[in-house]
């Protein structure tokens, strides 16, 4: 038995699969980011911490703004919840993030790179 996919210029998607495909190629992009093989040495939690770090040094997540959940982190990363906790202990140790207990995790008052 042969399986065989063909797509055709007829193919269309419904809204629903346009956001599905976009959420995945997301995942993908931020999978690939983690996974930079660039540097196989480091690992995960920090560069998730990295990727973080620059999103708020970056000017992206405004001082006082909430960070996605552990959970959110999870699945938008593909990394376990332990990886996303110690990625979080990592910007805490560094005061660019706070701890709300029952909230979540909160951006702190850091100056901005300028670019």
């Amino acid at each position: 038995m042969s399986w065989e996919i063909s797509w055709t210029s007829s193919t269309t998607c419904s809204p629903s699969r346009n956001a599905a495909a976009r959420a995945t190629r997301k995942r993908l992009t931020n999978w690939r980011a983690l996974t930079d093989e660039s540097n196989p040495e480091q690992r995960k939690y920090l560069r998730l911490a990295a990727l973080l770090r620059e999103e708020i040094t970056g000017g992206l997540r405004a001082p006082g703004s909430s960070l996605p959940s552990i959970g959110d982190l999870c699945r938008a990363h593909d990394v376990s919840r332990q990886t996303a906790g110690q990625a979080l202990r990592n910007l805490r140790v560094d005061e660019l993030i706070y701890r709300m207990p029952g909230l979540g995790y909160f951006v702190a008052a850091v100056a901005v790179n300028d670019k």
